[in-house]
C-alpha cells in the first residue's frame, strides 16, 4: 500500500480514548456533540500534496478543507505550526503552539486498505478513530 490509495472517502466506525482525553483537557461539553455517525474524511493526494476535508465534532460538523505539501510547514490563523509528512501509508501532522501544547496525528491505512486509523496524541493522552472506506 501507498500514501496514494489513502484516497477517497472516510466514515468513522470505531472511537477509543476520545471521552477521557476530552475530559482531560477540559473539553467536555464538546465532547458531549460527539457523534461518530458525522465523523467523515475526504483524502486526496497527488504527488507529495494532500487535499484533506474533515468533518468533526472540533469545526461543528462543518466540511474543513486543509491543504499540505508533504515536509512544509504552515502557520495557522491560531498561531500553530503545522508540519505534515506522508510517510509509506501513512500522513503524519505535527502541531506546535496548540494550547494543550505539542500534537502529533498520523492516519495509517491497513494493510487490505480498508481502514484507516487516526490516531491523535497530546501530553496527557491519545485517542483513536477507525475510519471505513466508503
Amino acid at each position: 500500500m501507498s500514501t496514494s490509495d489513502l484516497n477517497g472517502n472516510w466514515k468513522a466506525s470505531k472511537v477509543e480514548g476520545l471521552e477521557d482525553v476530552m475530559k482531560a483537557l477540559g473539553m467536555e461539553s464538546m465532547y458531549s456533540k460527539f457523534d461518530i455517525n458525522k465523523e467523515e474524511l475526504s483524502i486526496d493526494r497527488k504527488g507529495d500534496e494532500v487535499t484533506l476535508v474533515s468533518t468533526t465534532m472540533f469545526k461543528g460538523y462543518q466540511a474543513d478543507e486543509r491543504k499540505f505539501t508533504s515536509g512544509e510547514s504552515k502557520e495557522t490563523s491560531s498561531g500553530r505550526t503545522t508540519t505534515m509528512t506522508l510517510e509509506g501509508n501513512t500522513i503524519k501532522w505535527d502541531i506546535s503552539g496548540a494550547p494543550s501544547g505539542n500534537v502529533t496525528a498520523q492516519h495509517t491505512l491497513s494493510d487490505d486498505g480498508n481502514t484507516l486509523t487516526s490516531t491523535v496524541t497530546f501530553s496527557i493522552g491519545f485517542y483513536t478513530i477507525v475510519f471505513t472506506r466508503q
